[in-house]
């Protein structure tokens, strides 16, 4: 077995989104964009500050994790990503999810918990040929797992 040195492969790397009242058991992510796949923002990790004296403080502050989702036209999750917009149109209700993303390059798994989704692209943009799509989500915590 190749051992880990050296492998930043994404093609093998496979998704998860629960939602609950809709997907209780989950859908995969499938058609992903070919150059971003899913994309995270960077953490806000401290709040500083610098006093009149000249002397800086600092304390820890909680961030939400900002995840981009990119989808082909043609994806299924997108179809199911739409049906929880939809929803949330006719029901003027947010519905919390989950996501679990396995990288098997990094030998970890990244699970994205209680997030929301915060906007979408509707339709693709009509080119040559039909444009990905994006999904931005909201989330409260994640947890890296190492295996």
């Amino acid at each position: 077995m190749a051992g880990r040195k050296g492998n930043i492969t994404s093609a093998n790397s496979t998704g998860i989104i629960t939602v609950d009242e809709l997907f209780p058991n989950g859908f995969l992510l499938e058609n992903y964009a070919t150059d971003a796949a899913i994309a995270m923002d960077e953490e806000t990790v401290a709040e500083t500050r610098m006093g009149v004296d000249g002397k800086m403080v600092a304390g820890y502050v909680p961030s939400i994790k900002v995840l981009t989702l990119s989808l082909e036209a043609i994806s299924e999750a997108a179809k199911a990503l739409d049906l929880v917009n939809a929803r949330s149109h006719q029901n003027m209700a947010i519905y919390h999810l989950s996501l679990s993303f396995s990288v098997p390059g990094l030998r970890q798994t990244w699970t994205f918990q209680d997030g929301v989704l915060k906007s979408l692209k509707s339709v693709p943009d009509v080119k040559k040929v039909l444009d990905i799509r994006t999904f931005k989500f909201d989330f409260e915590s994640l947890d890296i797992q190492d295996w």
